[in-house]
């Protein structure tokens, strides 16, 4: 179940706070690279699950839902998380129709978590 958008936010501010060890935040600090790498990586990744799902290649679906679930997991991204979790599951039940709503479901969660970092 998606959290709300204020919890979303609440809860990447607080994983980005964590990355800063409590201090301010600074151009280039840990927890910028970090966002940073969310903001450009992620969004490949998204494409190419919905790709990899479409074109039945689980293999592929599978490995960038781990490279995603560890970009959103650093951000505190819980619902892309969670998704990727559901998606590798679908996967490993052969069961591509659902591995595809999830997809899709997946894209909006990113998309969710991406505006939560506006500012940040």
């Amino acid at each position: 179940m998606a959290i709300s958008d204020e919890d979303l936010r609440s809860a990447i501010a607080g994983r980005l706070a964590q990355l800063r060890f409590g201090r301010p935040a600074e151009p280039g600090d840990l927890a910028a690279r970090v966002l940073n790498a969310f903001h450009v990586a992620a969004p490949r990744h998204v494409d190419a699950i919905a790709a990899a799902v479409a074109a039945g290649d689980v293999k592929t679906a599978r490995e960038q839902a781990h490279d995603l679930t560890s970009l959103a997991g650093h951000i505190g991204a819980a619902d892309v998380v969670d998704s990727c979790g559901e998606l590798s599951l679908r996967l490993k039940a052969g069961d591509i129709a659902g591995a595809a709503a999830v997809a899709a479901d997946l894209r909006a969660g990113y998309e969710r978590a991406s505006r939560a970092t506006v500012g940040m």
